[in-house]
């Protein structure tokens, strides 16, 4: 989209989706950059979309059973199934 430059975290998406799909290939990713909020533009994303995952950080201790205010919108409003995935820390 003209004016919107998803820089390099959209680089290590691309590379992240890569590897997956080797292992997954049967796995649809339909990438999409779409102007204005995270919470509006993820919501008319989900229009149509089958599942929605959303990162949650979670900061240590009763913060990471916590969710952003993004993660938690869409698990109230998405219009379909959406999964919250948090990082794997060891």
């Amino acid at each position: 989209m003209p004016g919107l430059d998803p820089g390099s975290h959209g680089e290590d998406f691309d590379q992240i989706v890569a590897v997956a799909a080797k292992e997954y290939p049967d796995v649809g990713v339909v990438r999409q950059v779409l102007p204005g909020t995270p919470r509006a533009a993820l919501l008319s994303a989900t229009a149509d979309a089958q599942l929605l995952v959303v990162g949650a950080r979670g900061r240590g201790g009763f913060g990471e059973m916590s969710l952003g205010s993004i993660a938690q919108a869409m698990l109230l409003y998405a219009p379909g199934p959406v999964a919250v995935v948090r990082e794997v820390r060891d």
